[in-house]
């Protein structure tokens, strides 16, 4: 996977926005992380329930322990966080340094970009009107 990192289309116009998207998010889905990012696996609480006498360490059960969940979720966040990080040019990874997670990091990508994308295409609709010329008919 590294070296596919390595050769990623850096993020750094917002005409190319719309391909980051897609790309990224099918490098984040192929790493697992991708639940973590948009939202629908949230961080869990980390309690864990144990049968009484039991601790996570000692007990019949021990060897079949599950992984704390917290760490779990911290974990896939901090590698989503760097998949997104690696994709983005240094002027948006300066915009998203401060965020918490990788949500927030997604999120305020893709708001810088929509609405910039939004500017570009009423700029260009509109240079493209103005360029336009009425021929009238029987004129030369």
């Amino acid at each position: 996977m590294s070296d596919e990192r390595e050769h990623a289309k850096v993020l750094s116009e917002p005409k190319d926005y719309t391909m980051w998207e897609i790309r990224t998010r099918a490098a984040l889905m192929g790493d697992k992380v991708w639940t973590i990012v948009d939202g629908s696996e949230p961080q869990s609480s980390g309690a864990v329930t144990l049968p009484p006498g039991m601790t996570p360490t000692a007990g019949p059960y021990a060897p079949v322990y599950a992984p704390d969940p917290t760490r779990t979720w911290i974990a896939r966040d901090q590698k989503a966080q760097s998949i997104i990080m690696a994709r983005v040019s240094d002027s948006i990874l300066l915009s998203i340094s401060d965020c918490s997670n990788s949500t927030a990091m997604w999120n305020r990508i893709r708001d810088m970009h929509i609405s910039v994308n939004v500017s570009q295409l009423i700029y260009e609709a509109t240079s493209e009107i103005h360029s336009l010329r009425w021929d009238a008919p029987g004129k030369r």
